[in-house]
């Protein structure tokens, strides 16, 4: 009788074997996944990103309308007011980011690090709007947080001007 080798490694070279089969005959590999590319990645992780942003927002929302309508016969207008003056950017900001990844171009692929990096920007507010009212910050706001700053690092903002109005800061410009 010949062996090919000590037990063990009969065993684990068996096991490689039927999962090898295994992932031909189902189009997959035993417990790999085809590597996404870097934008299919940036996408995924942004689509999180926004997701979680989304979450905090509703219960935020949620959270200034159960505290300012307390008293239903006499709503609480400031707090509605500052409530509006926090939530309404931030919607906007993350109606943006969704747009963009929903769209996925070219353009929005550059875009999607400064729209992300906004969105923290605008969440702090948000994150502020929490403490003020009492409420534990959710653990969404921290993943969401965590996701957009992974990809805020892409930002390269368009509009950042072409230098000269350093050129003429310092006297030198024309």
């Amino acid at each position: 009788m010949t062996t090919r080798g000590p037990f063990p490694w009969r065993l684990f070279a068996g096991a490689a074997v039927i999962c090898g089969l295994a992932g031909l005959l189902s189009g997959t590999a035993c417990g790999c996944q085809p590597a996404q590319s870097p934008q299919a990645n940036a996408r995924t992780i942004a689509r999180d990103s926004v997701d979680g942003f989304e979450a905090v927002w509703k219960l935020a929302h949620d959270t200034c309308e159960s505290v300012a309508t307390v008293d239903a016969s006499h709503p609480n207008q400031v707090l509605w007011a500052k409530c509006s003056k926090v939530l309404l950017p931030a919607r906007n900001g993350m109606l943006a980011a969704a747009a963009a990844v929903d769209a996925w171009t070219d353009a929005d692929q550059q875009n999607i690090g400064c729209l992300v990096g906004d969105l923290i920007v605008s969440f702090t507010s948000v994150e502020e709007l929490f403490v003020e009212l009492g409420v534990v910050v959710p653990s969404q706001f921290g993943q969401a947080v965590s996701l957009a700053a992974s990809l805020a690092p892409m930002c390269v903002r368009l509009d950042a001007g072409s230098g000269d109005a350093d050129a003429d800061a310092d006297g030198e410009g024309g």
